[in-house]
């Protein structure tokens, strides 16, 4: 990671944000992502783990429409680069071991870099979410994503998480 994306997320902590590579790896995130979901820990494939992870909300109502915008999101690095063999090995595992990736893999949706999500907290509850994905530019594919609460609730919910 860059040091000026480390020193972002390190001077922002309050900030619920965090960053991934072309291979969906977060590669930083502040305590508040932390906090948010165990998804948000560096070094966590976000594919990977949202299709196969035991931690994922798939009962939440807009678990498909996650599960699409991750494909998209794949999908999306791949097509730029198609000779990558860690796309290609992720793509082909989660393949075969994820009926909810296949589908979502099948249906080839463009990712619009903006989506409301629902994140269910163990102690603050369901939180409905704006999701703003940012490119960081400078020659790297790598991407911020940014959290605000959806509606006044869930911003006070997020405000008051401890990271």
């Amino acid at each position: 990671m860059r040091p000026i994306v480390l020193d972002v997320l390190d001077a922002l902590p309050e900030i619920a944000m965090m960053a991934y590579d072309r291979h969906l790896d977060v590669i930083g995130s502040t305590r508040k992502a932390q906090a948010l979901h165990p998804i948000y820990l560096p070094g966590t494939n976000i594919a990977r783990f949202a299709y196969l992870g035991a931690e994922t909300n798939r009962d939440l109502q807009d678990w498909e429409h996650k599960a699409d915008l991750i494909a998209s999101a794949l999908r999306s690095s791949l097509n730029r680069h198609p000779e990558d063999n860690i796309f290609l090995d992720l793509v082909g595992e989660l393949t075969a071991r994820s009926d909810v990736f296949a589908r979502s893999w099948a249906l080839n949706i463009d990712h619009a870099g903006q989506a409301a999500v629902l994140i269910r907290h163990p102690e603050a509850g369901e939180l409905r979410l704006n999701q703003h994905e940012l490119p960081l530019g400078g020659g790297s594919e790598d991407t911020l994503v940014v959290w605000t609460g959806a509606d006044e609730s869930s911003a006070s919910k997020l405000a008051h998480l401890v990271g």
